[in-house]
This record gives C-alpha cells, structure tokens and sequence, in this order.
C-alpha cells in the first residue's frame, strides 16, 4: 500500500501487508481442569488454510499431523499452555504470518514452589510457620472470562474449613496461613479441593493439594512401631498395648454400682464354698460353723476379692466395669473400641509422638 501526498499523488511511504485467504482454527477454548492425579494431557490444535501453495511452520520437536489439504493438527503438551507456528507462501517468505494460540488450563503452586503445575502436590506441616506467609496461586491462562474460586480443606471425606481465591489478573491466590489452626489440630491426611465457577455456573472442582500427616512413633517402652495414619496407630495400641493399661476394679469399687452385693465374701480353704449372706446367720458364722461341721478342721478361711473368681462361682451377673490405670475412669462394659478412643483422647502424649516426615 503506498502512502501520498493528496496533491501530487507521489509515494511517500509504502506498507507491506500479510495476507491469508481464510484461516480456520479450532482449539479448546473452554477451561480445562486436569486430572490431579495425572496432570494435563497433550491437547491438538487444528489448522486449515484455504488456498494452494502454504506452508506450516512450527519449530522443532512438536507432533504436527496431516489431517487432510492444506489441514494440520498441532500438538500442545501437557507442560505448555501457548503454541506459536507461523504460515507462509511458498516461495514468498515474505508474506509470512505468525500465530499464537493459548488454551486455557488450570495449573497452580505454592509460593515456595517455582514451576506451576497440574498434579496434586503434597506439602508438609512444618511448611506453614505461624506468622509467614505462604500462598497457593492458581492460572487459569483465560484472558477472557473471570472465575469464583473457592477452596475446601477436608479430612477423612468431611469438610472442616473453607476459604476465597482472590483474583489477580488471570491467577488468583489463597493465603494458607488461613488454615494454620485447622491443620495443625488434624493430625490425620487433609486435603485441599478447588471448586470453579463462573456466572454462578459450576465448572468444576480438583484436589490441589495434600498435606501430609506426620509420622506417629508408638512411646510405649521397646515399642518401635510407626505410622503415618493414627488409626493405624489406634489399631496397634488396641491389639498390643491396651491390656497393660486397664485393670478391673476392685470388689469394693464395684459395689458402688450394685448396693445389694455384700460388704465381703468368705471362702473355705478346704472346698468350693463361699458365705455371704446374712440369713440365716452372719457370713462369719457361716464360713466358721462350715469348716468345723464338714471338714473339722481348724477355724481358717479368705476374704475374697478376685473378680473374675467372684462372678465364676458366686455372683455370676456381676458387671463387668474395668478402669484407666493412668487416671482411674470407669469403662462400664467391655467396648475395647471406647477404650482406646478414651486414652487416645485423654492421654495421647503417654502413647504417641509425633514428628514430620
């Protein structure tokens, strides 16, 4: 295109121009959300020109495909978000068209990261230091819509915290220090979920991140067992070490729960018989006038006080009631499953040490 001046009509400046027939381009152009546990996959570009005679130009190493005249298919891997190739005519480099092309895709980091990425990523605890900040950003590589990010922290499936993403041009961060009480009262996996939307419409949700539990070592003496998961460690207690940490309660103890059973139970050394009945005479007499009619034998007998022993052969209905040898409470039935959770939940620092892994 050549410039003039109006009146003489002589050129001054002349314009060259880049021109293509018609072009047609067809790429994802809606947000794509990876799959946390494999990442993004390749995704293709095609191209069509119409016309004869033009060239495709993409640079080294990238799988371009034929698809039919004057068609291509570009691959855009899983690590890239913009493709460039350029278009030319044949013998006329001149006229050379360059492209770009970004496909919008979800990818993210923590401000201690540096490359952006689209797996789940698992940081630790000691990660989160109270007073220092620490963000997780999210990309969208969408130059054109706006999105609502929320986050959701979970544990075992149930939520127990949420939080905003606040836009910052195409990315949108999240302050994690937020959640710095939450995660550290959970000892247990917590994971972090990211839900889109746009115009109130859902577009969908992915886990980002998983923090990681710390490794639980068993305290009790000679015990070298460890794991990350304090069921695991509930389940090992249960099976190893909570015999040695209740007792049942004394005959005394348990008559606090049953007015009607004795003050004592006298057994005679000779034979299986046990006074403790008032009628027709005091136990004493009982036990006494026993040993001396059936066994003639010298006046010697035993205060018994053996549970197990008292609901065997004389008060088979007896309640079974053990108790905390670290701070005495009472299980009133033989629920192993409410005893563990008892000294897990009021004598954890006597069992467990924790430490990140």
């Amino acid at each position: 295109m050549d410039i003039c001046q109006q009146d003489t009509r002589i050129p001054d400046e002349t314009l060259f121009f880049r021109w293509l027939p018609s072009i047609e381009l067809n790429y994802p152009k809606e947000l794509i959300i990876p799959d946390p546990g494999q990442g993004h996959k390749s995704e293709f570009i095609k191209v069509k020109v119409s016309g004869e005679g033009w060239a495709l130009n993409y640079g080294v190493g990238r799988k371009v495909g034929p698809i039919e005249s004057n068609s291509y298919q570009i691959e855009l891997r899983p690590k890239e978000d913009t493709v460039c190739f350029s278009i030319a005519k044949k013998g006329k480099p001149e006229i050379l068209t360059k492209c770009q092309i970004t496909v919008p895709r979800l990818k993210w980091k923590t401000s201690k990261h540096e490359a952006w990425n689209g797996k789940l990523q698992n940081i630790k605890r000691d990660e989160l230091v109270y007073g220092e900040s620490f963000y997780l950003f999210i990309c969208t590589n969408d130059f054109s819509n706006k999105y609502d990010l929320s986050a959701i922290l979970e544990t075992n499936g149930q939520r127990i915290q949420e939080g905003k993403f606040v836009q910052q041009g195409i990315n949108y961060n999240l302050e994690l220090n937020q959640f710095y009480d939450t995660i550290k009262r959970n000892r247990s996996e917590i994971m972090l979920k990211a839900v889109i939307r746009r115009e109130e419409h859902s577009i969908g949700e992915t886990y980002i991140l998983k923090i990681t539990p710390p490794i639980i070592s068993c305290k009790i003496h000679s015990c070298s067992f460890e794991t990350d998961s304090i069921e695991n460690m509930m389940s090992h207690f249960k099976k190893c070490h909570l015999s040695n940490f209740i007792e049942h309660i004394t005959y005394k103890e348990i008559r606090e729960y049953d007015k009607s059973l004795p003050p004592e139970i006298y057994k005679c050394p000779h034979c299986p018989f046990y006074s403790y009945t008032d009628y027709p005479q005091n136990a004493t007499t009982a036990i006494c006038n026993h040993i001396e009619s059936v066994h003639h034998k010298q006046v010697r007998f035993c205060v018994v006080s053996i549970i197990d022993e008292i609901r065997q052969s004389v008060f088979p209905n007896l309640p079974f009631v053990y108790k905390c040898k670290s701070c005495g409470s009472h299980f009133r039935n033989f629920s192993k499953k409410k005893q563990v959770e008892h000294f897990f939940e009021k004598h954890e620092n006597e069992i467990c040490e924790y430490s990140e892994t």
